[in-house]
C-alpha cells in the first residue's frame, strides 16, 4: 500500500458543508481523501496546488521555495504571514497565490 492515510471523516465533512459535494456523495459514495503520511492535510493540499499544471521537478522547486519562506514548516499561519508578492516570487502564479491564501484562511477558520 502507498505511504498514505485515508480520511473518511474528511470526505463526510465535505458532504456536510457543501451541497455539491453532498449530491456527489449521494451519487458516488463518500470520497476518500488521500493524505500522505507525515504531512498535514493543509500541506498535502498546498503541495497539490503547487503541482497543478506543472511537471514534478518544477513544482517541487517552487514549493521548496515556499516552504523555505515558511521556515520549513507548512502551516496556515506561516503561509498567511507571507505577502502575495513573496509567494509570487517563489514562482507561483497569481491564481495559485490566491488559492494558497484562501486555503490557509479557510483552514484557520
Amino acid at each position: 500500500m502507498p505511504n498514505v492515510s485515508w480520511s473518511k471523516a474528511a470526505g463526510e465533512h465535505l458532504a456536510e458543508v457543501d451541497p455539491v459535494m453532498a449530491s456527489l456523495v449521494r451519487r458516488f459514495g463518500t470520497p476518500r481523501i488521500e493524505v500522505p503520511r507525515g504531512r498535514t492535510p493543509f500541506e498535502a493540499i498546498a503541495r497539490a496546488i503547487a503541482h497543478q499544471q506543472l511537471n514534478g521537478r518544477a513544482a517541487e522547486t517552487i514549493y521548496g521555495r515556499l516552504l523555505a519562506g515558511m521556515n520549513g514548516i507548512a502551516t496556515p499561519k506561516a503561509l498567511l504571514a507571507l505577502s502575495e508578492d513573496r509567494i509570487r516570487a517563489c514562482g507561483f502564479s497569481r491564481a495559485k497565490t490566491l488559492a494558497l491564501h484562501d486555503l490557509a484562511r479557510k483552514t484557520e477558520d
